[in-house]
């Protein structure tokens, strides 16, 4: 199975998802980190009409988008406070992509 896969932390800016979700490319799974909240609702951006189903925890800073052509039944999603990851059941093997949130904490 051939997937593609972008990374993106996003700094918590309000405008990088609809940017990423809205992108031409289609990417298969798009993994942010350090997602923005809306101001309103608390939640992340991800619309109920839109090409993507949103895997994330509820909390944290890491959440994939999965492109609607997946079937909910092909994949299975697990998340934690700063981790993500969905597995692919198509193809010879299972096809697994993470998105693990690791705070820098810089040199001192």
């Amino acid at each position: 199975m051939i997937l593609s896969v972008v990374y993106w932390n996003t700094g918590k800016n309000q405008e990088a998802a609809p940017i990423a979700l809205g992108d031409r490319s289609e990417y298969d799974v798009i993994a942010i980190q350090e997602p923005a909240r809306s101001s309103g609702t608390g939640r992340l951006y991800c619309p109920a009409n839109g090409k993507y189903h949103l895997v994330y925890g509820g909390n944290g800073q890491a959440a994939l988008y999965i492109h609607k052509r997946h079937g909910i039944a092909g994949w299975s999603q697990a998340t934690g406070t700063n981790w993500c990851r969905v597995t692919f059941k198509a193809g010879p093997e299972p096809l697994t992509i993470w998105s693990i949130y690791s705070l820098y904490k810089g040199l001192d």
